[in-house]
């Protein structure tokens, strides 16, 4: 695929993911948002719609940094981004989030054209585009959250891996790190790509092999950050206790997650919530399994293993006092690997339509309730 096809190939998904979201968004704020048409309005239903929830932690690390422990839960890349944009180029905090989500996925959508299209056929490449752009969590693309930057940085690092620049995948390991704490999983696909370079030949390894180091660099940093900051270079882990996040073997998680779902509530998490993040977590595991099993659908070892992993991290630290499954059906939505295996399922596949509309249809169904001020996801 040439550059200019790539280009195409993005734009045409970049439009339609806008579409699909800037229509929901305009109409839900007309229906249950009182305020007057005119400049207000479009304002809100364009920008200040997007910035919610952990958005305000985001903007609010951008104006004061970290002074105390809960806000070291939010990694620090992005917020610093949107002051050096604000303070750079005079935008507002909320205009400068927005402008880094929206780019930050433009040039995401580009690198992955191009990195699938080394291996998949345009069909292949397109329907993946579409089945990540349509997904019911995917207007968080548009959004004030780090979903569109980790993505860059991760499919950014694929990419390079790919063409055996290791020094470029380093650096965009290092990046992803400092956006979440699930970056440092790029150093598993980094290592098996640099082995099949070499034909797993240990003697082959050079001194390159250590530009893998930048990647836990970056999470390193951030914990120097904090260290200087509130004196706890592990504030990232221990915040995680004002949003009830503990230790928790996976099984078990997966074990009492699902219950959780059939039983009575314990707490004011909404049980269909509940079950939409179970849908999300069986959708993301069992495609992982039918990848292993179906030839057909087999990817490239690198991309499993990062799927894998970021789909097993979640469930180390689920949320009790929520919900077990916590934020996973947003979580899912940078883990490329899945969205390819489900492209390749419904390659050739009448019924790929149909699973569009629903998926667009969950999607305006979620944007609506977060255009309502609720908490999703």
């Amino acid at each position: 695929m040439t550059r200019r096809q790539a280009w195409l190939y993005t734009f045409a998904l970049f439009l339609a993911h806008k579409f699909i979201v800037v229509c929901g968004s305009l109409v839900f704020v007309r229906r249950f948002v009182s305020i007057p048409e005119g400049v207000g309005f479009l304002q809100f239903a364009l920008l200040d719609n997007f910035v919610r929830w952990d958005s305000l932690w985001y903007v609010r690390i951008a104006r004061e940094g970290y002074n105390y422990e809960q806000p070291a839960a939010f990694f620090p890349l992005y917020p610093y981004l949107i002051r050096l944009l604000h303070d750079g180029a005079g935008l507002s905090y909320n205009a400068a989030g927005l402008f880094i989500s929206n780019a930050a996925f433009l040039f995401a959508l580009y690198l992955l054209v191009r990195l699938l299209a080394k291996d998949y056929s345009a069909r292949v490449v397109f329907t993946t585009g579409l089945l990540l752009i349509g997904f019911p969590t995917s207007f968080y693309f548009s959004a004030a959250y780090t979903e569109s930057l980790f993505l860059l940085w991760t499919v950014g690092c694929f990419y390079t891996l790919r063409q055996g620049k290791w020094v470029w995948a380093g650096a965009f390991g290092f990046l992803a790190s400092l956006t979440r704490n699930t970056g440092i999983l790029l150093a598993l696909p980094y290592i098996y790509e640099y082995l099949a370079a070499r034909k797993f030949q240990w003697r082959e390894i050079r001194s390159d092999l250590l530009w893998i180091s930048l990647i836990p660099l970056g999470i390193a940093s951030y914990m120097l950050l904090l260290w200087g900051r509130i004196g706890d270079p592990l504030g990232f882990v221990h915040a995680q206790k004002h949003w009830g996040r503990s230790f928790m073997w996976p099984w078990q998680t997966l074990w009492q997650g699902t219950l959780d779902v059939f039983d009575r509530p314990r707490t004011g998490w909404p049980r269909v919530n509940r079950k939409i993040e179970m849908f999300a977590v069986y959708w993301e595991l069992i495609l992982l399994l039918v990848s292993l099993w179906k030839e057909r659908l087999r990817m490239r070892r690198s991309y499993l293993l990062y799927a894998g992993a970021a789909a097993i991290v979640p469930l180390l630290s689920p949320s009790v006092q929520h919900s077990y499954f916590y934020s996973i059906p947003r979580f899912v939505i940078v883990i490329f690997p899945l969205f390819v295996i489900w492209g390749l399922l419904l390659e050739k596949k009448r019924w790929w339509i149909p699973v569009m509309v629903l998926s667009m249809a969950g999607q305006w169904y979620l944007l609506c309730k977060f255009t309502r001020g609720l908490f999703v996801f």
